[in-house]
């Protein structure tokens, strides 16, 4: 199954580069697009999947129909090219809540078996050939249910987004985090409890985000016990068992590039994400994380 899979992804990749006429191509973010096959009208459509389905998983799946999933040329974002982009209308920042520590998948399985149903993986998706499941344990998703095959697994994360940070409105709007992938799902490559993300649509019209290979629009953020939020730095300070400060903070130059100036005043120590660890001695030290706040991002870098 999984050599199969392998050569099926190769020629998926090969054929997609010649393949242009009559399908949507990447568009400018980099995402994969969905290629329809017309008809029938996928609300319609009826196919098997397990009982504990709900009708907001059932309306998913119809989503994938004609979905064809294409070689990604993700858009590589810096942090003053995001910041240009939210103050010239292209997209905005938000603050994203995720339940991150309880995802669940959704997987569908076909009979490879059959020949016709070994060319699958290269076409756009026709839902009606697959059954579906949804589990909420990764490690019991089996790669085979009786005589079929896993073929496609999507892993999803409830989410709420909280806040506009580049228009400083709030927002509490629910949605999906969702990937999707040719045979066993597999985790997000960048999640945390709380986000920092660009995106280009409308808070109303984001139903879900994929993870698009393109981890440069997410960064992390936090809330801490008081409920004051944050935009994260890659790099903090350190203490030894002395008392002894080791400050690093400048090296969130590259990180912040042209903002970082206009940003370095505003850094918070978050104490309550202090980590206790050891260097290559065995030495105690104590990890020092920082942020920004919010609401300064918003008032600094997307202010009138």
């Amino acid at each position: 199954m999984k050599k199969l899979a392998r050569v099926l992804l190769v020629f998926a990749i090969i054929s997609s580069c010649f393949a242009f006429v009559g399908c949507d191509w990447i568009n400018f973010f980099g995402t994969t697009t969905t290629t329809t096959t017309g008809n029938p009208d996928p609300s319609a459509l009826k196919f098997a999947h397990s009982d504990n389905f709900t009708d907001e998983d059932i309306e998913f799946v119809r989503s994938l129909h004609g979905y064809q999933d294409m070689e990604e040329y993700p858009k590589i974002y810096t942090f003053s090219e995001i910041v240009n982009c939210v103050n010239t209308g292209k997209g905005t920042l938000y603050y994203v809540d995720v339940d991150a520590e309880a995802p669940y998948y959704i997987c569908g399985y076909i009979d490879m078996s059959i020949e016709e149903n070994r060319m699958e993986l290269i076409r756009p998706i026709d839902i009606t050939k697959y059954t579906w499941y949804k589990y909420y344990d990764k490690e019991s998703i089996p790669e085979e249910i009786e005589n079929l095959s896993i073929a496609w697994g999507v892993t999803a994360y409830d989410a709420v987004i909280e806040s506009d940070i580049g228009r400083g409105e709030d927002c509490n709007h629910k949605f999906r985090f969702r990937s999707i992938e040719r045979g066993l799902p597999e985790d997000f490559r960048i999640i945390y409890d709380y986000m920092v993300i660009y995106y280009w649509e409308e808070v109303e019209n984001i139903e879900y985000i994929r993870d698009h290979w393109v981890n440069d629009i997410f960064f992390r953020g936090h809330t801490d016990e008081s409920g004051k939020s944050y935009f994260m730095l890659k790099v903090g300070n350190s203490v030894d068992k002395d008392g002894n400060m080791s400050e690093y903070l400048e090296q969130n130059r590259a990180y912040l590039e042209n903002y970082y100036d206009v940003l370095c005043p505003y850094f918070e120590r978050v104490e309550e994400l202090d980590r206790e660890t050891v260097d290559s001695d065995g030495e105690a030290f104590t990890l020092i994380e920082y942020g920004i706040p919010v609401d300064i991002l918003t008032r600094e870098l997307f202010g009138e």
